[in-house]
């Protein structure tokens, strides 16, 4: 979507500034997100196995509207309606529901072994406000470099939806849905379950760059291509702050800005 310079400028400013304390702290020997200690979390081969299965059934659908004709793609993509927004909350909610217990073998104690703990919530919330701030960056910047690959119809199907009813009642369906639903249920999946149990297997660098990967791709292209950033970004964070809630505000900060600047757009 279009934006406006002054926006621009309103979202790369703090963007800047964020890389420019990263660095410098870098350079100092220091770091903003210092390494939290890792607890060895108890795996269950349950859990991942329920993410895996989430997983693939989210890039089969991707796939196939990759190696299908464009014109059976035309027919199968759905019209943006309210009702299927609030299916997609129905479905975040059911997978919460499904692998929190799963994680943590219904022993809620458990849980802060997997990075989702209670405590230190302000300093998990500046945790997810940096890596918010980081990512925009390198986003933006594949944003412009893939602006000839956009096109209105490759907007997300909310978005879209969004365009065409901007009522309260679909406001408040995409905010729950968007920006607490989504976040939470797949930085769950991709950070907390896929991520945290390959690195129990593979190198640091490769359970994040796979996991990025996976999520990127189920976002379809091209939204695919900035999100990636976004994705290692929040791989980054989880890694060095073992915190849940931490990606899960950077993303749903990221999510709400583009709720936000699709509803500016609309009323300019």
């Amino acid at each position: 979507m279009p934006i406006d310079a002054k926006v621009f400028g309103l979202i790369m400013t703090p963007s800047l500034l964020a890389w420019i304390v990263f660095i410098y702290r870098k350079r100092r020997g220091q770091s903003f997100l210092p390494m939290e200690p890792q607890i060895a979390a108890s795996w269950n081969l349950f859990t991942p196995t329920l993410a895996a299965f989430w997983l693939s059934l989210n890039l089969v659908s991707i796939i196939a509207t990759w190696v299908l004709p464009s014109s059976v793609n035309a027919e199968a993509k759905p019209v943006p309606s309210l009702q299927s927004l609030q299916t997609m909350c129905f479905l975040k909610s059911f997978w919460l529901v499904i692998l929190i217990p799963a994680l943590c073998s219904l022993d809620a104690t458990k849980l802060r072994d997997f990075g989702i703990r209670r405590t230190q919530l302000a300093r998990q919330t500046i945790d997810g406000v940096f890596a918010f701030l980081l990512s925009l960056l390198p986003v933006y910047a594949v944003l412009l470099a893939t602006a000839s690959l956009r096109s209105p119809d490759s907007e997300h199907e909310f978005l879209q939806l969004l365009r065409a009813d901007n009522r309260v009642e679909v406001i408040a369906w995409l905010a729950l849905g968007a920006v607490i639903l989504a976040p939470m249920a797949e930085e769950l999946i991709f950070r907390v379950i896929l991520q945290g149990w390959l690195s129990t297997r593979l190198p640091v660098w490769l359970s994040i760059g796979i996991t990025s990967l996976a999520f990127s791709m189920i976002h379809g292209f091209p939204d695919m291509l900035p999100l990636l950033p976004l994705s290692i970004m929040l791989g980054y964070v989880f890694h060095r702050r073992n915190s849940y809630w931490a990606t899960v505000f950077a993303h749903a900060l990221f999510n709400l800005q583009n709720v936000v600047l699709t509803l500016v757009s609309e009323n300019q």
